[in-house]
């Protein structure tokens, strides 16, 4: 049986308190994350989600705006307990997921994703959930269901037509009465069918939507399988066997983001990039360090388009580790670049990765950057 964050919540509060807790002091914290979810402002989130993953350079009053949240409902809410209010944002993520009611959701979810491994995160469970609703929402965006709208329409209120007054009816109160009641009775049948035709336009705007998300998902398939097949890169214009191999990753993924149609994305893209390795195959059994990949950037810069340059620093966000290699090595030469992220990555220069992992990551670092822009302000 599996559990939803609202029903996780007590054993995690219980967790990072370390003792048995009263109905009300569980209540007040309730309050405090049903709060925090309702609201959906970009920025508001991508500071919580850098607050709840321990990002050093936190402002402090982004960190009071958050303890105010609950010490509105406790006044006694301790300012201090950086574990606990770690933990209750991680519920309130959680929760936000869960409730998927906005690409807000779908961004929380892919922020989690990305830090699974470079974060100190404080809920186990949360990156589980945080896979299941990415997937979920991905695969539901390209599911299509298509059914024959049903379109013949016998308006009754022609069988009834409009009551005439005869001018050999007497004129007295009764028959004005019997007169307006056969009026009043029209003119609600009009308004039933009025309705009844309101609805079935409606039904033809979902099936029409329906047929384009169809239609967008085909295409979307097509161009990636028939990237696969001929096995040229878009972005550099030769053959995908003939990019440098500690960049190979970088490519993958800045491709297939161009290529996804539907956000919030692929969610299933291993057995994509297993396909894509392959045309490479001295690729196979190696990785590469961020420092290798950094200075891979920075050699072949000139050959990626200044667009695509652009769009890429572009999508920086500082939530997102392996932008961050990216836009340090389109901007500057080999030296500077790794002087940069020696400051500033919040990963080790020496962690390594297959071509295929990276890409898997930086996709997702890229689908985040979409989703931050389609949140909007």
């Amino acid at each position: 049986m599996s559990f939803t964050a609202k029903q996780l919540f007590p054993d995690w509060y219980k967790e990072a308190v370390k003792k048995e807790v009263q109905r009300e002091e569980l209540d007040n914290r309730r309050k405090g994350i049903d709060a925090i979810t309702s609201r959906g402002e970009r920025d508001f989130w991508n500071m919580l989600l850098k607050v709840y993953l321990g990002f050093k350079e936190i402002n402090e009053d982004s960190v009071a705006e958050l303890v105010n949240f609950f010490k509105a409902e406790d006044e006694y809410f301790s300012t201090k307990n950086d574990h606990l209010l770690r933990t209750l944002l991680g519920c309130a993520i959680a929760e936000k997921i869960e409730l998927n009611d906005t690409c807000v959701s779908d961004y929380c979810s892919v922020a989690i994703l990305i830090h699974i491994e470079s974060s100190d995160q404080q809920l186990a469970d949360l990156s589980k959930i945080a896979l299941k609703s990415w997937v979920q929402e991905c695969e539901r965006t390209r599911k299509v269901e298509i059914t024959t709208p049903h379109l013949d329409y016998n308006p009754t209120f022609v069988k009834h037509g409009v009551p005439t007054w005869a001018p050999e009816t007497v004129v007295d109160a009764a028959s004005l009465k019997k007169f307006a009641d056969k009026i009043i009775e029209s003119f609600n049948n009009v308004i039933k069918e009025f309705n009844t035709v309101s609805a079935r336009f409606d039904n033809l705007k979902k099936e029409r939507d329906q047929l384009v998300n169809g239609m967008t998902a085909l295409s979307e398939e097509c161009d990636i399988l028939w990237w696969l097949f001929g096995g040229n890169s878009i972005v550099l214009n030769k053959p995908l066997k003939e990019v440098p191999a500690e960049i190979y990753g970088v490519v993958l993924a800045i491709e297939l983001n161009r290529m996804t149609k539907n956000i919030p994305g692929i969610g299933k893209i291993e057995n994509l990039l297993r396909k894509a390795t392959e045309i490479k195959p001295e690729l196979e059994s190696k990785t590469y360090s961020l420092t290798d990949i950094c200075a891979g950037l920075s050699k072949c810069r000139a050959e990626f388009p200044k667009s695509t340059q652009n769009s890429l620093i572009g999508a920086f966000l500082e939530i997102s580790p392996l932008l961050n290699v990216l836009k340090a090595g389109l901007e500057n030469n080999q030296d500077d670049a790794l002087n940069i992220l020696k400051t500033k990555s919040i990963l080790s220069l020496e962690k390594a990765y297959s071509a295929a992992d990276f890409a898997s990551q930086l996709y997702k670092e890229l689908i985040l950057s979409r989703l931050y822009n389609e949140i909007g302000q």
